[in-house]
């Protein structure tokens, strides 16, 4: 096959195609089962396994999922903020591929917007592979949409045209030099993985609610720049400073918890964001909100604890995620914000998902997925929930792994949805064998 080229992408682009559209779209996985005699999913999934062959991964019962997943040290995991390091020069050569995607996601009319993201640098790890910590440089949006998501439109192209059989990196020219930049696959994830690799937050909120323990989930809108119609944790956010990038203000704002407790105001409370006002303001903006120094009480006294969970990579498009974990055992916190009446007896805006999750049943889209929001963790639906092609991918680690550390730290027997999700560990190089 003719390796795919910047026209093939920018006219999927275009149309609004989405590689996880078309994955799992039933006529896509019909034609494959038929083709390939395997199971119902097109060959994405295998090919990336054999792309990052020294990368661990989550697996489950429908396969391999596209995220490589490292453990944390047990400080990381006590202290998330321990994994951040320096925040550093950007490096001299900007690895942009694309920029005509930018004109044509804003075509079809997707919301996209230039914000400064933390981007990251390089990733330590220690002799067991567990991640100990970052250096980042302040990387933009659009330079992630021209080179990460570069990488997955390519991908979206490729699978295209390759009537359903495995990809290599003879057709992906654009991920061939990224990971020609390293040695193995592991070193170009863990040195900025040849793109700019906006780090992003993903955070499992696991709360107390008539004995149970429940959690939050939902699907994404399908205006969302990326990854719409499909099931992610809340709050799931790109880690970046919104305000003036001043050396205080990057003091404060280089802080996995800040970044959390900012986003879990915008995406739980629906609390505007930063970028709506066009006025300067203190990175500390939102710290006097009602809802915030309410968790933060909990936090203190022992009702809530926040925890880190993992290290993931997108293989998709090269970029890292932080994976968080937030146990709220006390029960008021949800009986006293789950309505608007009584949240607002106490002064606080009650629990409501943000526009960037699904507003109504079935919000006008073609979808299939069901609106959720919450479960109970031991909810046999999560199994129709935690699947490779109705997941964002970044959300699946960060679901599983964190139910997995809740049910550990709560001692509760892990559910059967969740017993049978795990880790498939890297391989040593083919060259090796």
């Amino acid at each position: 096959m003719i390796p795919v080229g910047a026209g093939d992408i920018i006219a999927l682009v275009e149309k609004g195609r989405s590689l996880y559209g078309y994955v799992r779209s039933k006529r896509t996985r019909d034609i494959a089962a038929g083709a390939t005699g395997a199971r119902a999913l097109p060959e994405l999934y295998d090919s990336l396994r054999v792309l990052y062959y020294d990368v661990p991964v989550l697996a489950g019962p429908d396969g391999p999922f596209p995220m490589g997943v490292l453990p944390l040290t047990p400080e990381a995991q006590a202290d998330p903020e321990l994994l951040l390091g320096r925040v550093v020069n950007p490096p001299i050569e900007r690895p942009v591929y694309e920029r005509k995607v930018l004109e044509a996601i804003k075509k079809r009319g997707a919301t996209i917007w230039n914000g400064r993201t933390f981007s990251l640098a390089e990733l330590r790890i220690d002799a067991q592979e567990r991640a100990v910590s970052m250096d980042a440089y302040l990387g933009s949006y659009f330079d992630m949409v021209c080179s990460a998501d570069y990488l997955e439109y390519e991908m979206l192209a490729a699978l295209v045209r390759s009537s359903f059989r495995s990809i290599g990196l003879d057709d992906l020219p654009a991920r061939s030099r990224a990971l020609a930049r390293a040695a193995d696959p592991m070193s170009c994830l863990l040195g900025g993985g040849g793109v700019d690799a906006a780090i992003s937050i993903s955070t499992l909120v696991v709360y107390k609610r008539r004995d149970r323990y429940w959690m939050i989930c939902e699907v994404r809108s399908d205006l969302v720049a990326e990854y719409g119609a499909l099931y992610h944790v809340a709050p799931s956010f790109i880690f970046q400073p919104v305000v003036s990038p001043t050396r205080d203000n990057l003091k404060t704002e280089w802080c996995i918890q800040h970044n959390i407790f900012r986003e879990y105001l915008e995406e739980l409370f629906d609390v505007p964001e930063a970028q709506m006002s066009k006025r300067s303001m203190s990175a500390e903006y939102f710290y006097a909100h009602p809802n915030l120094l309410y968790l933060r009480s909990l936090l203190a006294e022992g009702g809530a604890r926040l925890s880190g969970i993992a290290l993931s990579f997108n293989l998709l498009s090269h970029r890292p995620e932080i994976c968080t974990l937030l146990i709220i055992e006390d029960e008021r916190w949800f009986e006293t914000q789950k309505d608007r009446f009584l949240a607002a007896g106490a002064g606080l805006s009650y629990l409501c998902l943000n526009e960037e999750f699904r507003t109504a049943e079935h919000d006008g889209a073609s979808t299939t997925l069901e609106r959720v929001t919450t479960l109970a963790v031991d909810d046999p639906y999560w199994s129709n929930i935690v699947r490779p092609w109705s997941m964002v991918p970044q959300g699946a680690p960060a679901l599983v792994l964190g139910a997995k550390a809740a049910c550990r730290e709560l001692n509760i027997a892990e559910p059967d949805w969740l017993s049978r999700m795990s880790i498939d560990p890297g391989r040593p190089s083919p060259l090796q064998l």
